[in-house]
């Protein structure tokens, strides 16, 4: 890491989230002195929904196809077409696989990318924060002989638990 800064989004009734966005992002990249190359688009993962459910595949690419059907019935509070789905597979059980569905409102993702696009920032890719934590942890050389563990970090608003199994994220 070469710089670091944060900026809050300060929005009240009536403002333009996406431009509270692009002010936040102005003065954090000004601040850290970043560049707007190689940007990871990490999103809380607070404002996710996650579930881990079996799928009656373990072909990934079967897995892509029916991921949307078979996540539908575990996210009661929005409908399917309101939620861009992503997963990580956590189980190969053989026919079968148990995956960790992510879902997250395609008004936030598109909000954020908007800002992002106004402030001439193209990311690279989009990633949990959570995830973002764990590839951290995993390649930290004192967790390569844990196989299995907790990490817990405590932050400002919220506090994200992650658990790794055998090296795995669950």
């Amino acid at each position: 890491m070469r710089g670091y800064a944060e900026s809050a989004v300060s929005t009240s009734d009536g403002d333009d989230r996406v431009a509270a966005l692009g002010k936040a992002l102005r003065e954090a990249f000004k601040a850290s002195k970043a560049t707007r190359e190689n940007v990871i688009l990490g999103l809380a993962t607070r404002d996710c929904i996650l579930r881990e459910i079996t799928i009656p595949f373990s072909n990934e690419e079967q897995i892509s196809k029916v991921i949307k059907f078979e996540a539908e019935p575990q996210l009661q509070q929005c409908r399917i077409d309101e939620v861009v789905i992503e997963f990580h597979t956590v189980a190969d059980l053989g026919n079968r696989s148990t995956v960790l569905v992510v879902a997250v409102k395609k008004d936030l993702i598109t909000d954020i990318l908007r800002a992002l696009e106004n402030q001439g920032i193209d990311p690279l890719s989009v990633d949990l924060d959570a995830s973002g934590l764990f590839n951290f942890t995993k390649a930290h050389p004192a967790t390569a002989e844990l196989g299995s563990y907790v990490v817990c970090e405590v932050g400002y608003s919220s506090t994200m638990i992650t658990l790794v199994k055998d090296g795995d994220l669950r």
